[in-house]
């Protein structure tokens, strides 16, 4: 996985809620001060087990900083809103604002897309935000139109 001096590429597993909720807390105030609600979704999707990550197909990646703190998120699971088990989908990518334009978004969607080629998902979707829509086509994603609720897909 991708990383530099500054920053680590990681898998999240393993933790409970609260462990969770400890490490995400820097990132996800900044999400909601930017008024993004992803990560709290992620939270109580967490909190609930309603997704955690941990089934099979699925991933959660982190950044996270030298001194351990969580500057960037993301995950992949299999697309919850079709029946066609074979696509996975890119979910909850955040990068604190401290950290935009560093490459760690890029990392983080490359992880994605490194996990999903490794576990032979043919393609990938995602919905995002417009304001997300140039970096994910500088990505390699296609923007979809028309197929809610779905933004963007790359063929792997």
């Amino acid at each position: 996985m991708k990383s530099n001096p500054e920053w680590r590429t990681t898998r999240i597993q393993g933790l409970n809620p609260d462990e969770f909720c400890v490490l995400l807390s820097p990132l996800l105030d900044d999400s909601i001060a930017h008024g993004f609600n992803m990560l709290l979704r992620l939270v109580s999707e967490y909190r609930s087990e309603t997704n955690r990550f941990d089934q099979a197909g699925e991933a959660l990646f982190g950044i996270l900083s030298r001194e351990n703190k969580l500057l960037a998120v993301g995950g992949l699971n299999r697309n919850p809103y079709t029946d066609e088990p074979s696509t996975g989908r890119v979910r909850r990518v955040y990068v604190h604002s401290a950290f935009r334009r560093l490459g760690l978004g890029a990392a983080i969607t490359n992880a994605v897309m490194v996990e999903a080629k490794a576990l032979g998902y043919p393609a990938l979707v995602l919905r995002a935000p417009e304001s997300a829509f140039e970096f994910y086509e500088s990505q390699g994603f296609e923007r979809v139109l028309d197929v809610e609720p779905i933004t963007h897909r790359k063929e792997m």
